[in-house]
């Protein structure tokens, strides 16, 4: 069945910023949370983790992200007649194997994937791949653990004109320029999925391959960057690169 919240807190509410529902303000304080299209069927036993920021009508915000567990079918936590910190009355159940057993998913130590015999698709396969894709788009000297055969160093001479070591990074959208925001917010955009959907990159033992995708990136981005008024966002020039076919390796 769908399911909704109220939320309240001690000093006025400017806005939430939230990624498992959909939030409309009920009072300066309160607001209701509804669920998005696919986490709408919650049924009574099973917990629902909301991760929200909130930014406070003075100017102030969370200073981390909090999770609120919202139990559908019970008491959510802290609402009338229920005592702060009391499990629900029936624990959410733990996911079965194909035996029917119920069994609590342990990661292994190992970083491994955990087996999901059941699923139509390797999406285990699909997170690797799509992290894949970045390490095929570096810039500069790989390293030994390099994991694309037919990538090799390439730019290794980025930023001598200007006396900076300018080497390492992406290269943009098939082409070989080396573009700093949309570099930037590609990197954001996996530290956003390792930070608040971990679990997810741990089932699937990518979260390693995420770290190592995306250090690649800060790394070079060190570099770029001068002094507080002064970063390099972009090397070479995209006109000529973009009349020129072949190997950033050439």
């Amino acid at each position: 069945s769908t399911w909704s919240a109220r939320i309240t807190f001690e000093h006025a509410v400017k806005n939430m910023d939230i990624w498992t529902a959909q939030a409309t303000k009920e009072t300066d304080k309160s607001l209701i949370l509804k669920p998005n299209d696919w986490n709408a069927n919650v049924g009574a036993g099973q917990t629902l983790q909301i991760h929200f920021v909130v930014h406070y009508a003075d100017g102030g915000a969370t200073g981390t992200n909090p999770c609120l567990d919202f139990f559908p079918g019970q008491s959510s936590p802290g609402a009338s007649g229920s005592n702060p910190g009391t499990p629900p009355a029936t624990p959410p159940p733990q996911p079965t194997n194909p035996g029917g057993n119920s069994k609590p998913i342990v990661v292994p130590s190992d970083g491994s994937a955990v087996a999901t015999p059941n699923a139509k698709y390797n999406y285990d396969d699909v997170l690797y791949k799509g992290l894949l894709f970045y390490e095929a788009q570096r810039s500069g000297k790989l390293p030994s653990d390099n994991k694309v055969d037919y990538r090799g160093d390439s730019e290794l001479n980025d930023g001598k004109d200007v006396g900076r070591d300018l080497t390492g990074g992406w290269h943009d959208a098939g082409d070989h320029v080396k573009f700093g925001l949309p570099m930037a917010s590609s990197a954001t955009l996996i530290l956003h999925g390792l930070e608040f959907m971990k679990e997810g990159y741990d089932y699937a033992g990518q979260f390693g391959m995420g770290l190592r995708q995306v250090r690649w990136a800060l790394e070079y981005f060190r570099k770029c960057y001068v002094d507080k008024d002064r970063f390099y966002a972009q090397v070479a020039d995209g006109d000529a690169d973009h009349s020129w076919w072949g190997r950033p390796e050439d």
